[in-house]
């Protein structure tokens, strides 16, 4: 018996220190969970337990619970492949360019993507000469410049791609010598051409086998430093 006063004492505290917390009597009626006016829960002063108007809710949820803080999100960095510097080819390295432009189309740009990554991941690379050339149609010194228009191009891209040693890179213009294919007896003389409108990067390696390999290919490209 005495226990039943107590506890229906306590109750009747407990309701009462609720409505003196700012609960409002609607949120005491019909709410499982008392809240005062802004909406936050109300808690007794000696245990800290919310104060409640039922002990058992439909959906067996507890509103008393204290909200847990999300997960943090794991954030997963893509992982980037890099093809090595002495694995590409030469097309890798030759950027061909629209008949009277010095503009980078996308696909050469993504061609320049792969080469600034592969430059960036290695220290193997002693020297870096960007060759540009242009095809035969139109005035020689016109072509010349064009020339020298497509290798800084070249070389401005690498470098906002972030590979610093393009600042310092050599650069030299060829304009219509060296061609690759010869279009003397053709149609469409600008289609056969697109060959000869291009930019090679040039490396020069550390290690010497790598550098022999890439000195043959200098020589294709450029048959005389004194030229």
């Amino acid at each position: 018996m005495l226990y039943k006063k107590l506890k229906l004492f306590t109750c009747t505290a407990t309701m009462a220190f609720a409505i003196a917390s700012g609960a409002s009597a609607q949120s005491i009626k019909d709410n499982v969970a008392v809240t005062d006016k802004n909406g936050n829960l109300v808690r007794a002063a000696l245990s800290g337990n919310c104060v409640r108007t039922k002990w058992e809710t439909k959906d067996g949820s507890n509103p008393c619970a204290i909200a847990q803080p999300e997960p943090a999100k794991v954030v997963v960095t893509p992982t980037i492949t890099v093809t090595p510097i002495a694995v590409l080819k030469e097309k890798d390295k030759t950027i061909h360019f629209d008949f009277d432009s010095a503009q980078l189309s996308s696909q050469a740009q993504s061609k320049l993507d792969i080469l600034a990554d592969s430059l960036n991941q290695t220290s193997e690379i002693k020297k870096v000469t960007i060759y540009g050339y242009a095809d035969e149609i139109g005035k020689e010194d016109y072509n010349q410049q064009l020339s020298m228009e497509r290798a800084n191009a070249v070389k401005n891209y690498l470098a906002n791609r972030g590979y610093t040693n393009t600042q310092t890179a050599t650069v030299k213009g060829f304009g219509e010598s060296y061609s690759v294919v010869s279009c003397d007896n053709t149609s469409n003389i600008i289609a056969c051409n697109q060959p000869n409108r291009r930019v090679w990067v040039g490396i020069e390696f550390i290690n010497a086998d790598q550098a022999k390999i890439e000195v043959n290919m200098i020589k294709q490209n450029q048959p005389s430093d004194n030229s």
